[in-house]
Parts: structure tokens; sequence; C-alpha cells
């Protein structure tokens, strides 16, 4: 940019240089702009820093030559300047004006669309994730919020709506908040398409916190309710119920196992790979298979259709299965392992003498028993496909990289051999 003692005459002469519009720098008042356009014109900004030197730089436009000439200028130019040293952000409260003007246009299901579309086509996450997050956000936000602007979302509209869904569900409203704090974080730090300002200037999450505690889950089942999960699973004989066969035996995730194919598994080494784009962790993860996991998966192939890619299909579909409370209801009526199965003529539950687990008990499950069998705990971990040292609290996870393919198997043979005792089953 161009430093010139700005004259009347020096202002008639400025031209543009290199065919581009061209700024010039007064030299008697640092700040003050003259910018000659290529149609001819000629317009005046103040340049300056809100918040000290280090700060972030604005401009601003205060006006036409010669509508205003160069003493009105520099007054104009002055005013904002000192305004700026005082704390004021002349040109940042117009940005925020703009912004919520043009945000006013687009309502809240418009936003959705834009965070889905923008967010995750930058960031590694699964289809499933990101399919999530689109139920749970149109469930809940449109139906609250129908066709207001999405700007016009305030942290009481936030706190509203997560409270009144934790009165049913409370994990299901601690999620939501989540998602609702990761969508409104994105849209306050992220550009619009056209790049002219963000679509907006504050975040209504907030401070607001997530309306329920959530308690970690010890649940661990017993001998005596894996059994009963098991034989529950043949019972049903179908592919969900091998499905959660099979994870009792590896205590992989079910997302992860619903979507294993023939080709993830290499039969001659009994190895089973987890591609980094299906898997939780973001890194490929190997999984050594016992016999007894081998025997699960070579019954569901021997039936797999021509033309079938996933082992675990759904019998429906033939692609990744879906109802999974539905399916879960069905084992745990098969089983006999659960908390409340159906209610008497009174409406009083009936109860078993069961307690209610989850799948992910099933993760907990294998890893207590690995500790009981006295499986080293880096092992433990690097099977389960946990980010070590995350958990732990220290930098021992961050060096080791070591994989453990033989002391994973050795330990999933060791909790086989448990397993077969409990089942009663021929080793």
């Amino acid at each position: 940019m161009p430093t010139i003692a700005l004259t009347n005459e020096a202002i008639r002469k400025v031209k543009i240089i290199n065919g581009a519009r061209t700024d010039y720098l007064d030299a008697n008042l640092p700040g003050l702009i003259l910018r000659a356009n290529v149609d001819g014109s000629k317009t005046w900004a103040v340049r300056y820093r809100s918040g000290g030197r280090d700060s972030r730089r604005y401009r601003m436009k205060i006006g036409t030559f010669p509508a205003m000439g160069l003493t009105d200028a520099r007054k104009a130019a002055r005013v904002q300047i000192r305004k700026a040293i005082a704390g004021h952000n002349p040109a940042g409260k117009k940005t925020r004006a703009t912004a919520i003007k043009r945000a006013r246009a687009h309502n809240i299901e418009w936003l959705i669309d834009e965070f889905i579309d923008r967010y995750f086509a930058m960031k590694i996450r699964s289809p499933r994730t990101r399919a999530e997050y689109n139920r749970v956000l149109r469930k809940f936000c449109i139906p609250a919020w129908g066709n207001r602007p999405y700007a016009e979302v305030t942290t009481d509209d936030i706190l509203a709506l997560t409270y009144s869904v934790a009165e049913q569900t409370p994990v299901q409203a601690n999620r939501l908040h989540s998602y609702l704090s990761k969508m409104f974080r994105w849209a306050r730090s992220t550009p619009m398409r056209d790049g002219k300002g963000r679509y907006l200037m504050s975040n209504p999450v907030g401070d607001a916190v997530k309306p329920a505690d959530e308690v970690s889950r010890d649940r661990v089942l017993t001998p005596n309710e894996i059994r009963a999960v098991w034989y529950g699973c043949e019972k049903i004989n179908n592919s969900y119920g091998r499905l959660m066969q099979f994870m009792i035996l590896v205590g992989q995730r079910k997302s992860e196992i619903s979507g294993m194919t023939a080709d993830e598994i290499n039969f001659q080494k009994g190895i089973w790979t987890i591609p980094a784009r299906r898997n939780k962790a973001k890194r490929v993860h190997d999984v050594p298979l016992s016999k007894l996991a081998l025997r699960v998966i070579n019954q569901c192939i021997d039936e797999m259709e021509d033309g079938q890619r996933l082992i675990f299909s759904s019998e429906r579909t033939d692609g990744e299965m879906s109802s999974w409370h539905k399916m879960k209801v069905r084992l745990d009526k098969a089983s006999g392992c659960v908390h409340e199965i159906d209610r008497d003529e009174d409406g009083k539950p009936l109860l078993l003498w069961g307690e209610k687990w989850t799948n992910h008990d099933l993760r907990r499950t294998l890893g207590t028993n690995m500790a009981e069998l006295g499986v080293d705990r880096d092992v433990r971990e690097r099977l389960l496909n946990h980010s070590a040292g995350t958990n732990t609290g220290d930098v021992h996870g961050t060096y080791n990289r070591f994989e453990y393919t033989k002391e994973k198997g050795a330990a999933l043979e060791l909790w086989a051999g448990k397993l077969t005792s409990i089942l009663g089953l021929e080793p």
C-alpha cells in the first residue's frame, strides 16, 4: 500500500496501479486510506486495531471523494480511531449486524442442513455418526423451533428444549445438548459459503450445562447371565443372535462387527482387520480370532447367499442391521436375562432373575474377565481398541505403538477357554 502525504492536488492525481484498485495511506494521519477504484471513483476508509497492538486490524468505509473532502475525511477518521482506542469497534458492530440480518433469512432446518453437509465433509466421521447427528437434531429442533430464524435461538431456548427432553430420556437430552453445542460452535467459527461473514456471531448454547448427570456404568454379566444370553442367541437363531455371540467372544463394538465383510478376515492367520474408516478410533485395528470365534464366523459364511456382502447382514434388506432395540428386546425375552419383560393385570412389572444389561456391557464383561485371567492392562486396552493414555492420565499410550497381536490372540484364546467352560461346551 503506497504511503503519500495527501493533499487536494495529490488526491486528484492518484490512479490505479496495474489495472486494479489501489489504496493510498495518508502519511499525515496513519489509518486514513484513500482508495482509487477501477471505475475512476475514490473512497475514504479508516484502518485501525481494536484491542491493542497485536489485535485484529479492521477497515471501515467513511465516505466518498469529492463529496467528503480531505479535511472532513481526517476528522471522521480521527473520531473512529478515538473510539477504537476507547475500546469500541464500529466496524465489528457493523459486521455483526450484517451477519445477524443474513442469518435471520434462514431457519433452523437450513442451518442443520448446512452443518451436516459441510462439517461432515471436512471431518473424518463415520456415516453412522453423521446419520445420528442428523436424526437427533431434526427430531427435536424442528418441532420445537419450526421456521424461526436460527439466529433468534437463545440460551433459554436451548435450556427449555434439552430439559424437556431430559424429563423422558436424560441420556438422549445430554446427546442433544452435545450435538447443539457442536453445531452452534461450528456456525460461530465457519464462514458462509460465499465467504461474506460467519453463520453466527455468538454461540447460544453458551454456558448452558447438560441437563442430566450420567453415571458411568460398571455392569458386568455373571457367568449365569453370559450362559443365558449365549443360549438366548441360539434360540432366536438369526444373524443378530450370531452377531451377539461374536461380540461376547471378541468384545468389539457392534457398529464395527455389523459392518464386517469376508475380505476383512485373514482366515489363514485367523485375524480380522477393522479398517480405519469403520473404526471409532480412526485407525486400523487387528483382532485375532479364537477357534470359537472362527466357528461362529464360518457358520455365518456357510449360510451367506450369492452376492451377500456383510457377514452379519440384516435378514430383511441384506444391508447393515438396524432396529437394534427391537432385536435386543427379542433376545431379552429369549434369554430371560432382563430387568422387566412385561406387566401383570394391575400394571406392575414382572421381574425376572436377571438385571438389565446393554450391548456395551459385553465389552466390559470381556475386559473384566481378562483382568481376572491375568491379561496385562496394555493388552486389554489394545484389544478393546481404547485410546491408551487418554483414560489413564499419562503419556504411556502416546509412545507405546506396539500392536500386541500375539498377546491379543493369546488373551482371546484364554477368554474362549473360560467361556467354553461357562457354556458347558466341548473344547
